[in-house]
């Protein structure tokens, strides 16, 4: 069968979430670094959670 060839687009859906549990983790076992994370909008807050799904 010949036709046009159809190319596929992906989109990579994928999203980060930093918990403040999981960062303070993180600071337990030394890492310095965590700053970084957060108020990047990948927290576990209500309003970061459906600013992102929007």
């Amino acid at each position: 069968m010949s036709g046009p060839k159809l190319e596929m687009m992906r989109t990579d859906v994928h999203a980060h979430l930093w918990s403040e549990d999981y960062l303070r983790l993180l600071e337990s076992y030394g890492r310095e670094d965590t700053a970084t994370q957060r108020g990047l909008g990948a927290g576990d807050s209500p309003a970061e959670l459906d600013a992102r799904s929007r």
